[in-house]
């Protein structure tokens, strides 16, 4: 379907002039659907998507808990903070090509710092299996039992 929008559109570009606007577009259209999804499904009742379900895993607190919506959230902008750091360098840099400039320096610098994210979650994949953005937000990813529901943990008991 984008393809065929994409070739049927007249030769003037259709995107937004500034890249700014391209860069709240971009986010509007792709990175927040993806946010609220990922938000919504994690700290739902059964602490996946389907995607996770349908392989048997779950998002649930380092207690075995279901995972609250702030930790769902902190999660998910840990987790897609790379991808809008390298769009965002990606639009500045595409705009100065096209106006005819070099890239601002500090649009290199956000590249690299989204490159270095993706190797440091990449690199904790070795090392006990927890992503940084489950370490930041006190989540974990677990094997459930076929048709298994994430346990509420019960409240932490006082002193005896």
């Amino acid at each position: 379907v984008f393809v065929a929008i994409v070739l049927t559109q007249p030769a003037e570009p259709w995107w937004p002039r500034s890249a700014w606007a391209g860069q709240a577009l971009g986010f509007c259209e792709t990175t927040l659907p993806f946010a609220i999804y990922f938000v919504a499904f994690e700290s739902g009742r059964r602490g996946a998507t389907p995607g996770k379900r349908a392989l048997g895993l779950a998002v649930t607190t380092l207690d075995g808990g279901r995972a609250q919506r702030r930790s769902a959230v902190v999660r998910t902008v840990a987790k897609l903070l790379p991808w809008e750091l390298g769009h965002t360098a990606a639009h500045r840099m595409v705009a100065a090509e096209l106006a005819g400039g070099a890239p601002p320096t500090w649009s290199y610098a956000l590249a690299i710092a989204a490159m270095a994210l993706a190797l440091a979650w990449a690199a904790t994949l070795f090392g006990g299996g927890r992503t940084p953005y489950d370490r930041l937000a006190g989540t974990r990813v677990v094997r459930i039992p076929a048709g298994g529901r994430i346990h509420t943990a019960p409240a932490a008991k006082g002193p005896a």
